[in-house]
């Protein structure tokens, strides 16, 4: 109707312009022969186009169009109020739904955390994969994060991201997003490798492969897709019956050389629907890598943080946790001068105000490290910002990291100095728009160093941190940041 409506307008319009041009035309300057149409021509033209839209429009000659165009105009309006009205339906369910939302995330951030009860959360991960995560629950009920459930989530500053997923039949579900920072690796000449990796049989300069080392395997010979393979004796010695050897080249955890089957069968098969290889029949197998050849020894030692939540008929409950693979935290009795620490952080949040809304965020952390000296015990302290999410105005929103101990004797852990809880001077504080909240029992933080350089200096701070704004605003949040200057 807008169409006709507008192609309408504008063909009157012309008519009347064109009107307007005939009734003048007499008496003025005559029109050189190469403008185009005459106005006699345009004016015929004009008077087709506007017979064409009434007989579209189903008007008579005698029909008025200025009746006609009013009653686009009103059809017009009935139907954008008719859209304004669904638009306005479905915003306020939108806003109820938020509501709800919102109502159950603030009583599950305002809990006591899952880690409280006893429960806990492990995590594994390998460059470019998605992560892995185990978790227990004291009732027993732990959530099955499966690998179909996962996706991958944007990466912040060197820390990649991963979305698990566990929905029960009848039971509760549980959602986490975990940032690990796991790198590349590095390659390594392989008998160095070879001897320090455990479940690989290294000895004469050979590998025998077992059962075990199938994602190790790689040769273009071997069985692929599914089933066992049967590889004919390659070599023929002519001596001694069932001493023949089948032999290919082919890579051993990325090193190339030579796998060799001596004697009896020797067979391949895939291990699984994940891939590698597993070779077996009555031959020996044994891999020997080409002179200079390297291994990759992937990272061993990484750290991780995140958020958990579980949607159950109880309510919800929240839980934010940050731990390390491969390391300890670092001892800073003995590391002096100062550290600056950056990184991303993440979380969930509620708001429960005229407007509820909750959901997650990811924000930025920043930390300055203290380390003191032999008579002053060293400090911590920092500021999460830039947050980011699904609601307005969170750029304004920062939350204030306030001085800690860091804990001497080798500990190197952050925390409130009595474990009953902060003070007041060492609650954290979450402003909005520049205003402070009021601080809660929950505005709280802490967290640990790791990754020392050969200096001693840790090379990353790992926690989490809670705050409160009033009685209106709930946040729980995690982070990882890497040493980034003095």
């Amino acid at each position: 109707m807008t169409t006709v409506y507008r192609n309408l307008t504008t063909s009157c319009l012309a008519a009347v312009l064109a009107f307007g041009l005939a009734a003048c035309g007499g008496g003025g300057t005559a029109m050189p022969p190469d403008t185009g149409p005459t106005v006699e021509e345009q004016l015929t033209t004009l008077q087709n186009e506007v017979a064409a839209l009434r007989q579209q429009l189903g008007i008579t000659d005698a029909g008025d169009i200025g009746s006609s165009i009013a009653d686009l105009q009103a059809e017009l309006k009935r139907l954008q109020d008719e859209a304004q009205a669904r638009m306005d339906a479905e915003q306020a369910a939108k806003d109820k739904a938020m509501a709800a939302e919102a109502r159950k995330l603030a009583l599950g951030l305002d809990a006591a955390s899952h880690v409280a009860s006893g429960e806990t959360v492990a995590v594994t991960a390998m460059h470019g994969e998605l992560a892995k995560a185990t978790a227990t629950i004291a009732s027993g009920d732990d959530p099955s994060f499966m690998a179909k459930n996962s996706k991958s989530l944007d990466a912040m500053n060197g820390w990649s991201g991963t979305e698990l997923m566990s929905m029960a039949d009848n039971g509760p579900t549980d959602v986490m997003h975990v940032y690990t920072n796991v790198d590349a690796g590095k390659q390594i000449p392989f008998a160095e490798w070879a001897a320090a990796t455990t479940g690989v049989t290294w000895a004469n300069g050979a590998v025998t492969p077992a059962a075990g080392n199938s994602a190790l395997i790689m040769a273009a010979p071997f069985a692929t897709g599914s089933g066992t393979k049967t590889h004919e004796h390659t070599i023929d010695t002519d001596t001694t019956a069932g001493a023949d050897t089948f032999q290919t080249s082919g890579t051993f955890a990325g090193a190339s050389g030579t796998y060799t089957c001596t004697g009896g069968t020797c067979t391949s098969a895939v291990a699984g629907s994940s891939g590698g290889v597993i070779l077996g029949g009555t031959g020996t197998w044994t891999f020997t890598p080409n002179n200079g050849a390297m291994a990759h020894q992937a990272d061993s030692e990484y750290q991780h943080f995140g958020w958990w939540l579980r949607k159950a008929d109880s309510g919800y409950s929240v839980h934010t946790f940050s731990g390390s693979t491969g390391d300890t935290a670092v001892a800073v009795t003995a590391v002096g001068g100062t550290a600056t620490y950056t990184g991303p952080a993440a979380g969930k949040y509620s708001i429960y105000d005229s407007g509820p809304k909750g959901g997650h965020f990811t924000a930025m952390v920043e930390l300055k490290a203290d380390f003191g000296d032999a008579s002053a015990e060293g400090t911590i302290s920092g500021m999460v910002d830039n947050f980011m999410g699904d609601t307005d105005g969170m750029d304004t929103w920062m939350v204030t990291l306030p001085e800690l101990p860091l804990v001497t004797g080798g500990a190197g852990t952050f925390a409130a100095a009595d474990p009953a809880g902060p003070t007041d001077a060492e609650k954290t504080t979450w402003s909005i728009d520049g205003e402070d909240g009021a601080q809660g029992t929950l505005s709280q933080w802490g967290g640990s160093l790791r990754s020392a350089d050969a200096g001693g200096t840790p090379q990353i701070a790992i926690g989490t941190f809670s705050a409160d704004y009033g009685l209106v605003g709930n946040m729980r949040g995690a982070f990882g940041a890497s040493h980034s200057g003095e």
